[in-house]
């Protein structure tokens, strides 16, 4: 109870002999609902109002529900009722609703564009989280995407969103390899945290990145990049030199 609807509905249904339940968050607004006639006021922060009513009713609920908040509490609502098929047919009337609303075509996302990612990184946000356009935007879980494909070793940040025309937008900031890691499985690229972005088929391949190599030598990246950037340009020169040969 908050407002002139509250008041007048509990002195109206109070009047008529009906057992009047209400709820309410502070207790002066529990005292008033009293003071109007209620028979209880329920503390819907510290009690759960069905079964307050239920257990007061010898588990028969209520008749009606009046409730202005809307959808927030539109189940709880239902499970308060009495009459069983009255539940059944609001619940299929909601389901209906919801349905015809999700279906609209201003909800619904026809393709995925995705910016700032590589033609090989785009292929696997792809697979991924595989999509069978088009899908209703209800029916997309954004936070778990966006998870998933942070997941992606490449994959340095991710955002999405869903932008007008129907569009499923990612937005990435790829990793970018700046040494090759050798170790006893193989060559791999690292970024400048030393996070792994994947493999290096052959050291040729990225003859332009300096060569670390042992165990652990991952957790080291960004000291021994302060170390090739702190050296002389000759001893730079001698380091590349060494790291295009190996």
């Amino acid at each position: 109870m908050g407002g002139g609807i509250g008041t007048f509905a509990i002195q109206l249904a109070a009047a008529t002999g009906a057992r009047v339940f209400t709820t309410a968050g502070t207790a002066g607004k529990r005292q008033r609902c009293v003071e109007l006639g209620a028979e209880r006021a329920i503390d819907y922060r510290e009690e759960d109002f069905v079964e307050v009513v239920r257990a007061a009713t010898d588990g028969r609920g209520a008749d009606v529900v009046l409730d202005n908040m809307g959808a927030k509490y539109l189940a709880r609502n239902v499970d308060v009722l009495a009459d069983e098929g009255r539940r059944n047919d609001l619940l299929g009337l909601v389901a209906d609703i919801r349905s015809s609303i999700e279906a609209r075509p201003e909800f619904m996302v026809s393709a995925m564009a995705i910016d700032g990612a590589s033609e090989s990184l785009a292929m696997d946000v792809r697979e991924v989280v595989p999509l069978d356009f088009p899908v209703s935007s209800f029916d997309l879980d954004i936070d778990a995407m966006r998870e998933t494909i942070a997941g992606l070793d490449p994959v340095k940040a991710v955002s999405l969103r869903i932008r007008p025309g129907g569009i499923l937008q990612v937005d990435v900031v790829e990793r970018q390899p700046v040494v090759a890691w050798r170790t006893r499985e193989g060559l791999s690229l690292l970024d400048e945290t030393g996070a792994y972005i994947g493999e290096l088929p052959a050291r040729e391949d990225r003859t332009d990145l300096p060569l670390i190599a042992g165990e652990g030598a991952d957790k080291v990246v960004p000291e021994a990049l302060a170390i090739i950037a702190a050296a002389t340009p000759e001893v730079h020169a001698a380091a590349l030199a060494l790291v295009n040969a190996a």
